[in-house]
């Protein structure tokens, strides 16, 4: 996400991997939702910390991982040539994949936020929302 903002911030910093990672933060990630007091403050990239934009990652990596998985199901139903047995992805598949995911997602993240207690809602209590609300 924001790879040109990212991409200046770390040029900034004269960061040797600017290059490689011209992003602030990445949304693949495997992270498990921890009890923020119970981590530790500046970790890095690769690690999870109770700082907010550290720890925001966990939301932003599910609700990802949500994205790409509609999707792959999507192409896949789409890119299908029952007569021929490869599959084949097309620039019009990948954008209706991609729309299909979106128009899926978009309801459950916005239910999950707009759900969350006003004054101190947590990430958990979004995936308890959509778990539990239906």
């Amino acid at each position: 996400m924001c790879e040109e903002y990212g991409l200046a911030v770390r040029m900034e910093r004269r960061d040797a991997d600017a290059r490689k990672k011209p992003y602030v933060r990445s949304l693949i990630n495997d992270f498990k939702y921890e009890s923020p007091d119970k981590l530790k403050r500046g970790t890095g990239e690769e690690g999870l910390s109770c700082e907010s934009h550290s720890f925001s990652r966990v939301f932003s990596g599910a609700v990802y991982e949500c994205f790409r998985r509609i999707y792959e199901s999507r192409i896949l139903r789409l890119s299908k040539d029952y007569a021929n047995p490869e599959v084949t992805r097309s620039p019009e598949h990948v954008v209706r994949a991609m729309e299909e995911a979106r128009d899926a997602i978009t309801p459950i993240f916005v239910k999950a936020v707009d759900r969350m207690a006003e004054d101190n809602g947590r990430f958990n209590d979004a995936a308890l929302c959509n778990a539990l609300c239906g």
